[in-house]
């Protein structure tokens, strides 16, 4: 569960994180280093987390972007200022980072993302949804209560889903885990296993 959980769950992230602590195994062992073996691992799962979460984040920065290309850009020739700029998009992403910051957790209210709704306004006005974005790349979900069994299941946007806006009925907000590693935010829930 540690292991897929700061990942995408895409074949590919599992086996980049895979190559990744096999690399980390042999380095230890050629260093006859096993004793601290756990420490290497997990430092090896929170550098592939980062890239995970920042190529996840670009991709947000890439719908957002997208999202405020003005109605007539492609007429006059302009849309590629919002689309194919990479340092623009980059920007975007590094908004993104301090909206998650400004929460700082990994597990959060309804009145956090409220709050911070209005933080990110700041940045992206009151017509774009960064947390909906978020929702929509999977870097966000909310912790359904009233399960079957008395359980909690954290439910992040699938493919399956129809809904492109996250829910603001929930009590309990959650972050992917890649970006505890990838923003800073400190994990202060239960893990969050998908």
């Amino acid at each position: 569960d540690y292991l897929v959980r700061h990942t995408r769950l895409l074949p590919r992230d599992i086996v980049i994180l895979g190559n990744s602590l096999c690399n980390t195994i042999e380095r230890a062992k050629n260093r006859n280093d096993l004793d601290s073996i756990e420490i290497h691992i997990r430092n090896a799962v929170s550098e592939e987390a980062k890239i995970f979460g920042e190529e996840q984040l670009i991709i947000c920065g890439h719908q957002i972007a997208s999202d405020q290309i003005p109605i007539s850009a492609a007429l006059h020739g302009y849309s590629g200022t919002y689309t194919g700029n990479k340092e623009y998009i980059r920007g975007i992403a590094d908004e993104l980072k301090q909206i998650i910051k400004y929460i700082g957790k990994d597990h959060f209210t309804i009145e956090e993302l409220k709050e911070a709704r209005e933080f990110a306004s700041k940045f992206f006005g009151k017509e774009s949804d960064p947390f909906s974005i978020l929702w929509q790349n999977g870097l966000m979900g909310y912790i359904k209560n009233n399960c079957p069994k008395n359980e909690e299941k954290i439910i992040f946007k699938s493919e399956e889903s129809t809904e492109f806006a996250i829910s603001l009925e929930e009590s309990t907000y959650v972050f992917h885990s890649c970006l505890i590693d990838c923003v800073g935010i400190e994990p202060i829930g239960l893990p969050v296993l998908y």
